[in-house]
């Protein structure tokens, strides 16, 4: 084996330094690998040193031997790495060493063949001095033998290569530096052919710029749309597996064993459903907490976006598993948080290894995210459009995304229906809807914006209380200094409580008693993951319970949204049909139609249970956000929207019969349904230009719930009409938050510029100067 010069200088482990000096060899060995640049200088009597982290090593002369640069190369490519210095001009020249410089083989004392050339120092190299390089290359194998590195590819190595071969070593490369199996990516990339390695550096990455240009921005978007679009394949898929196991075999197999007995037994089977959620709650809850690192949120991806781009990678495995296990628990938790939390660390991981500004970074997370989305909804553009507007509360910002966050969700949403095999079609089937609509209808579509930001209020308000009150429940607080003021009043001496005004008397302290309520409200528990477990527990329990009675609540809401949609008709997924074991599942619950029954599909639900599901909806969603389980509720608007529009319908049409007043605005049911889910949707995410795009994509087929025949209609009707009620929405409601941390982006910064009247001359740059103009500053820049 052959002792290579180092590329990292500054651990030296038993390195030779080479110094052609004249007709003289001074060989310098570094025995103390802990020494530094400037001790290490001074103890070789003022021999040159080369300070350098990450040097570039190649192969000039074409014999397979690894070279150090010289002196001349220039160093371009390296200018972010501030580690290069030459401690001295004369060291290494383009004459003695790197470029048409000598290369040595401490094993073997012999030069390369190749490198006695015509003219170079190497003509005085006589024998003796071979003979002493020689051993001195066995004293040096023999004091310390170096452990066998992986060779590299080296031109010598190349001539049994195939073209293959010289593609898949530099990319076996990469893919070892993102991943942390070999840190010297920039030698796989300098010993692969040249057209190989600018290939690279074109497509993937340019060691030398601190940001993608667009092409490579083009490249990553294709790789992380491939990505998540498999990814989120699979993950659905075992989703779907793993909630036919919690919720029918599990059943099904306890009802065979004995443990829940027929609806007329003791322990009849809609027991389970109040069991599950509360067992999930407890375990989840208390994992959650126990976990070294935090599970982030919403407003912490939010804030990570604005601040630096990145996101900390180290809970990514949780993250998948306990979101997971949450949606199999029956609570409102959706993945569409986990899908926005994980490809933020993928897209933070790529960004880091390859050292990006906070910019790039900051488009890698959000194209990331892009991918992630659109995949797993099948929304190509609608994904990203969410995605990107999340961070902000009055639109997207970050427009310098859009472009391959588009393209990574196509790609994902491709590669998604590839693996799983699903059509290409809408989610939901709407009522029925005219092929013509009046021109009034804008101003109808402005009511209905109107009424959906009253729910969307209610929603957000009624989600974030009950949350927070779920998740301080049990919450251990430190004695108040008030507190102890007051119990030093009650301490005091006979003569401390005389009054000053009038005389003294007998004084007696009664403690008021307290209620059950107050008992319970006031209980404390120090240790956090025994305080998230019971509190997970009751919200598991009530979830449960509110499920049982009202089994629309159940899951996320997604899959249960048609059912709302057409008031009842379509039976509730995922549990059994009429006959199956896991059908009396359902058995207790209220508001449930017969599907057989055409006088009770007529009917639908009444406006009694459409109020029932609205109001209970939102309770269980802010019960399963407060156990700190981490979970998203995109769906919940939506469904809390839908419920709400029924209701309002209902109230409508009663109107209409009663007073005469109402009918104009209950006449298009389907356009009164879209257009509330929307605005709904609107005030707790602010992504008004997403849930268009998405509520129109999720449009099947206009359908009469009756005779089941889909009807024409016409699909961009809805559209405007939507883009009216969701902008209506986000105006009335600006000053509603969800999110804390959604506010606009502060990287943008105006010039002095463009902050002066047009027109007017600006003595700072000169009577001719007229033109105003906007400066853009990256903050990582400041």
């Amino acid at each position: 084996d052959k002792i290579r010069p180092s590329r990292n200088s500054i651990n030296f482990e038993n390195n030779l330094m080479f110094h052609n000096k004249g007709s003289l060899l001074h060989t310098i060995i570094s025995r103390e690998p802990s020494m530094d640049v400037v001790s290490r200088q001074n103890s070789m009597n003022d021999h040159s040193v080369l300070k350098r982290e990450s040097s570039l090593v190649g192969d000039s002369f074409g014999d397979g031997v690894l070279h150090p640069i010289s002196s001349g190369f220039n160093p371009e490519r390296h200018t972010r790495d501030k580690s290069l210095e030459y401690s001295n001009e004369n060291m290494f020249n383009e004459s003695s060493i790197g470029f048409g410089g000598p290369s040595y083989d401490a094993i073997s004392g012999s030069m390369p063949p190749s490198r006695k050339k015509k003219g170079s120092p190497d003509d005085t190299y006589d024998e003796t001095t071979k003979f002493l390089d020689a051993e001195l290359g066995k004293a040096m194998k023999t004091l310390n033998p170096q452990p066998e590195k992986p060779k590299l590819l080296t031109k010598s190595s190349t001539s049994s290569l195939s073209i293959l071969d010289h593609v898949w070593n530099p990319i076996t490369g990469l893919v070892g530096r993102l991943f942390g199996v070999d840190d010297d990516l920039e030698d796989n990339l300098e010993d692969a052919p040249p057209y190989v390695t600018m290939f690279l550096r074109s497509t993937l990455w340019d060691p030398t710029k601190p940001e993608f240009n667009s092409f490579q921005q083009f490249m990553w978007s294709c790789v992380l749309g491939i990505f998540f679009g498999v990814f989120t394949a699979y993950w659905s898929i075992a989703i779907e597996k793993l909630l036919e196991i919690v919720w029918k075999d599990v059943p099904e197999a306890l009802l065979e064993i004995g443990f829940f007995t027929e609806l007329d037994g003791a322990f009849p089977l809609p027991h389970y459903v109040w069991m599950c959620p509360t067992f999930f709650g407890c375990v989840l809850s208390y994992i959650s907490a126990i976990l070294p690192t935090p599970i982030p949120g919403q407003n912490e991806w939010i804030e990570s976006i604005h601040h630096h781009g990145v996101f900390d990678p180290s809970t990514f495995y949780y993250i998948i598993v306990i979101s997971t296990l949450g949606m199999l628990s029956g609570m409102s938790l959706g993945p569409e948080l986990p899908l926005v939390l994980v490809s933020g660390m993928v897209g933070t991981f790529i960004s880091s290894k390859t050292r990006q500004s906070v910019l790039s970074a900051r488009v890698m997370s959000l194209t990331a995210g892009a991918a992630a989305i659109g995949g797993f909804f099948g929304f190509p553009m609608a994904g990203a459009l969410f995605v990107l507007e999340i961070p902000h509360r009055m639109g997207l910002q970050y427009f310098e995304a859009l472009s391959p966050a588009t393209m990574a969700s196509i790609l994902a949403v491709i590669f998604n229906r590839l693996v799983t095999g699903n059509e290409i079609k809408g989610y939901f089937k709407y009522p029925f809807l005219s092929e013509v609509l009046p021109s009034h209808i804008f101003y109808v579509a402005i009511f209905y914006g109107v009424v959906g930001s009253f729910v969307g209020i209610i929603y957000a308000k009624g989600c974030i209380l009950v949350k927070t009150k779920t998740h301080d429940l049990f919450h251990h607080h430190e004695e108040h200094h008030d507190d102890m003021a007051k119990k030093e009043v009650k301490g005091a001496t006979a003569e401390e409580r005389i009054p000053l005004n009038g005389t003294a008397g007998l004084r007696l302290e009664v403690k008021p008693k307290k209620t059950i309520f107050e008992i319970v409200a006031n209980y404390t528990i120090k240790d956090e993951p025994l305080r998230a477990a019971a509190a997970g527990t009751i919200a598991g329990f009530l979830c449960g319970i509110i499920s049982m009675l009202l089994p629309h609540n159940l899951f996320w809401g997604e899959a249960q949204l048609q059912t709302l949609i057409d008031k009842g008709d379509t039976p509730l997924p995922i549990f059994g049909a009429e006959g199956e074991p896991t059908a009396d599942l359902t058995a207790w619950g209220y508001c449930m139609i017969d599907s057989t029954s055409r006088e009770e599909i007529a009917e639908g639900f009444g406006m009694s249970c459409n109020f029932a599901i609205t109001v209970t909806k939102i309770l269980h969603i802010g019960l399963s956000l407060g156990t700190g389980i981490v979970g998203g509720h995109f769906w919940g608007p939506l469904f809390v929207g839908a419920s709400a529009s029924n209701l309002l319908h209902g109230i409508l049409q009663l109107m209409t019969e009663t007073i005469g007043y109402g009918a104009v605005l209950s006449q298009y049911p389907c356009v009164l349904l879209l257009c509330i889910m929307g605005s709904t949707h609107v005030v707790t995410f602010r992504a008004y230009m997403a849930i268009m795009l998405i509520l129109t994509l999720t449009i099947q087929a206009f359908g009469d719930g009756l005779s089941g025949a889909a009807s024409g209609g016409d699909y961009s009707a809805i559209f405007p009409l939507l883009v009216v009620s969701c902008y209506v929405s986000l105006f009335f409601t600006r000053n509603t938050i969800f999110y804390k941390q959604q506010r606009c982006r502060g990287d943008i910064i105006a010039t002095d510029e463009v902050m002066r009247e047009p027109g007017t001359k600006n003595e700072d740059y000169g009577d001719d100067y007229d033109e105003p103009s906007v400066g853009f500053t990256n903050e990582s820049s400041m």
